[in-house]
């Protein structure tokens, strides 16, 4: 399979303005509303590759990053994600990932770890939520403190 393309160019030592962040989250409102993703919930992607909305927010950086199905072989883990400090990285008790790196997240789309955690996984995870047009409201008003 050939390598696919990032959409958001991400270099790790990088310090990405303000506006360069915001331009980051409008790509990212595109890629939920284009129908190349289908919403996914409880896991960065499920098995059947459907996605959460921080899923798509490390896709869009590095689409090649997938890693083979977890433990359970219902959910993959990225290496923006598993392959970082335990201290960037959320598991849950069986040490899957199930956040992606809140550092990149930060770094890449100017959004805080408080934000992403709280309201855009509970967003997306919510039992009500089909699609990801709530989160697409979130993202799009959101204004990050730096």
């Amino acid at each position: 399979m050939a390598d696919l393309t990032p959409v958001i160019a991400y270099d790790p030592d990088k310090f990405y303005t303000p506006e360069e962040q915001a331009e980051n989250r409008i790509e990212l409102c595109r890629a939920l509303e284009s129908g190349d993703y289908h919403h996914g919930k409880g896991a960065l992607k499920n098995e059947d590759g459907t996605m959460c909305c921080l899923g798509v927010s490390l896709d869009l950086i590095d689409p090649n990053g997938w890693l083979p199905v977890s433990v359970d072989e219902t959910r993959h883990q990225h290496r923006l994600g598993a392959e970082r400090s335990r201290n960037f990285t959320y598991m849950d008790e069986e040490e899957r990932t199930i956040y992606p790196d809140f550092v990149v997240l930060q770094q890449v789309y100017g959004i805080d770890e408080l934000f992403a955690q709280r309201r855009l996984a509970d967003t997306n995870d919510a039992e009500d939520t089909t699609s990801y047009a709530p989160v697409i409201s979130l993202i799009a008003g959101y204004r990050s403190a730096a």
